[in-house]
């Protein structure tokens, strides 16, 4: 059976490899369900999708941990940190720094994880979701690598198609929920590592 999941949030894994899988690897009381660890024959993967502001601070401690403690393993964690860095991921960010968007430990996560879009892109800006109203974009898709990938990134980008692209409901009656809809409000994330 397929339990009932509407309304809450979490994460999907796909491969054409065999994995073991595991929801909430650090055993997390709160957001658990917002992390999980594939682990595949010769690298571990995290799918992200972190909580909004200090909620998710546990989930950065541990993956710096988790590459404090395995530095020669080959990792990546890859998906929506709801975070990123006020001087290099926020629209127009000198005219209106947000400074409660950058979360506490995410310079810190940098120190043990190293940003393949910045790696590819080092001078580049680049928004992965946007704010409605007023329209302004963040960087806050990310794909980390630990040292041992870092050599190993061949492309990182973002394609803003999937925000862009709309399909419209199935039902007949004209209401405001049936109206055009867009499949996702993130541009995918495409990161090609030589594992």
């Amino acid at each position: 059976t397929i339990p009932d999941i509407r309304g809450s949030s979490g994460v999907l894994i796909a491969a054409k490899s065999q994995f073991k899988a595991r929801e909430n690897p650090a055993d997390f009381n709160a957001h658990g369900e917002r992390m999980m660890r594939a682990t595949f024959d010769h690298f571990t993967l995290y799918g992200i999708y972190l909580p909004q502001q200090t909620k998710k601070e546990p989930h950065l401690k541990y993956l710096i941990e988790e590459a404090r403690q395995r530095p020669h393993d080959k990792m990546i964690c890859i998906g929506d940190f709801n975070t990123g860095r006020c001087d290099l991921d926020v629209e127009n960010s000198a005219e209106n720094p947000r400074p409660i968007f950058e979360s506490p430990s995410f310079r810190e996560l940098e120190r043990y994880w190293t940003d393949a879009w910045r790696k590819i892109h080092p001078a580049d800006r680049e928004f992965s979701w946007y704010w409605p109203e007023p329209r302004r974009g963040f960087r806050i898709d990310h794909c980390f690598v630990s040292g041992p990938l870092v050599s190993r990134i061949r492309s990182a980008d973002y394609d803003p198609r999937p925000r862009e692209m709309t399909y419209k409901p199935s039902k007949t009656k004209p209401s405001k929920r049936n109206l055009p809809k867009t499949l996702t409000d993130h541009s995918a994330l495409i990161v090609e590592i030589d594992i």
